[in-house]
């Protein structure tokens, strides 16, 4: 059954979370919770994406801040909320996997012929892109697969 744990609102969310680096990964899983039980679609993202900018701005102080979301930021959002409406509750696991598995250094994501560390956000967004190019959940060694890059030793 769905529960939107402590978090109201982007709003409160944002508020919460305003200065951390984890800030935009935090707010993608917990979109595709809603999304997982019907409640959010991805043609929210755009005014989801701006409650939370708001209430950034407001936690941190900062006014430079944007509050309009580019394009691409509401493209990568829509995306991971897509997971959460075509996938469920399988999806959130999923994305919670990825974040897991970053969170512990584990990961590096491919990009390009170079590798780097490309972050937890956009490491969401690579797997929520895969899994519906797919049409199925990735399993914890599909993400690894996709996102990790052997080193030369």
């Amino acid at each position: 059954m769905f529960e939107f744990s402590d978090l109201k609102s982007p709003k409160e969310f944002g508020h919460i979370v305003g200065m951390t680096d984890r800030a935009m990964a935090r707010l993608g899983i917990w979109c595709c919770e809603p999304a997982a039980a019907g409640l959010l679609g991805s043609v929210d993202a755009i005014n989801v994406l701006m409650d939370f900018n708001r209430a950034r701005m407001k936690a941190s102080g900062d006014p430079r801040v944007q509050i309009n979301p580019h394009k691409v930021q509401v493209s990568k959002l829509a995306r991971i909320i897509m997971v959460g409406e075509t996938f469920a509750d399988a999806g959130v696991k999923m994305l919670e996997t990825f974040s897991s598995l970053h969170m512990k250094k584990f990961i590096e994501m491919k990009y390009g012929e170079g590798i780097i560390y490309n972050g937890e956000y956009n490491g969401i967004v690579e797997v929520a892109r895969e899994a519906m190019r797919r049409g199925k959940v990735l399993s914890r060694n599909d993400i690894i697969e996709l996102v990790t890059v052997e080193t030369a030793e």
